[in-house]
């Protein structure tokens, strides 16, 4: 009997056009952008976002690329990177119960 890896066989459900697994993308992600905290207080909206404090209009300090903060919600950061394309951080809600 021949011996197969699980390397040699393919997927039949697979589409056609999907990368092998184990073979890295060769999109270039300069910076990963990590969301930890919302914080909203009547109307001022502030973000964590890579352990830097920011609100709307501000530019995140990264010497790779530029992203500036569109917008703040109560669970999501809007960032424009570089002047081409939208990223959202989302974050999931903190939720406390307090016994009464």
């Amino acid at each position: 009997m021949p011996l197969v890896s699980a390397n040699s066989l393919t997927d039949p459900t697979r589409p056609a056009n999907s990368q092998t697994p184990g073979i890295e993308s060769s999109i270039d992600y300069k910076t990963t952008y990590k969301l930890s905290q919302i914080h909203i207080r009547n109307r001022h909206k502030a973000a964590i976002v890579n352990g830097q404090k920011v609100v709307a209009g501000d530019w995140l300090d990264d010497t790779t690329e530029s992203a500036e903060v569109l917008d703040i919600t109560a669970n999501s950061v809007r960032l424009l990177i570089d002047n081409s394309h939208i990223k959202v951080l989302t974050i999931a809600p903190l939720i406390k119960e307090y016994n009464r």
